[in-house]
């Protein structure tokens, strides 16, 4: 049963964050659906959803590889569902992300999986939103690459193929990449920190 709700939990988190990017593709003025978007992580943090962008910087170890697994078929599941009552918005942006190179998305994606660290860590341990409300219109804004949001991308556009497929592995694993970097980069400054406090 643990499983079923960690699923279920992440299925929901998909399903927020591809609410966010509905209100985005269906405002005309890009600041604002930028902000907006934000409602799809306040969700995801105030419920305790499984969001694999906001879970997988706490990777404790190859353990938790089959929890970010199911947390990111969750996602996708729940991506899938706004996804399939979307209109033609986000073809434009499909394309243009097929149309550029896989290594540009996916260092796009490491600064996504940067400011998502963010966010969250300042829910966890400060409980402001602040991170949220300024980091989500930042990668939007500066188009970073988020895994989950693009899923529910190409499910809006009816975009299904090999490339489709490659584009958001490849957006994953930027997504890790940052996440886990600058979180161990700040457990080791704040190491560095208490070991000069000590002496």
């Amino acid at each position: 049963m643990k499983w079923v709700r960690e699923f279920l939990k992440a299925i929901l988190a998909g399903c927020a964050i591809g609410i966010g990017g509905a209100v985005y593709l269906n405002c005309d003025n890009k600041y604002v659906g930028a902000f907006f978007f934000c409602i799809g992580l306040i969700t995801v943090v105030y419920f305790g959803l499984n969001l694999f962008t906001g879970k997988v910087g706490y990777l404790s170890g190859i353990r938790d590889l089959p929890k970010m697994l199911l947390y990111i078929v969750g996602n996708t599941v729940g991506a899938a569902l706004p996804g399939a009552l979307a209109h033609g918005a986000a073809v434009p942006v499909v394309e243009a992300k097929l149309a550029l190179p896989f290594y540009v998305l996916f260092i796009k994606a490491i600064f996504c999986g940067i400011l998502m660290y963010i966010a969250v860590e300042l829910f966890k341990s400060r409980g402001t939103v602040l991170g949220i409300l300024f980091g989500v219109p930042a990668f939007i804004l500066a188009g970073f690459e988020h895994s989950i949001a693009d899923i529910y991308y190409c499910f809006a556009a009816r975009k299904f193929s090999l490339d489709v497929v490659i584009m958001i592995l490849v957006i994953i694993l930027g997504n890790a990449v940052g996440s886990i970097l600058f979180a161990q980069a700040v457990r080791l400054t704040k190491d560095k920190r208490e070991e000069s406090d000590i002496e």
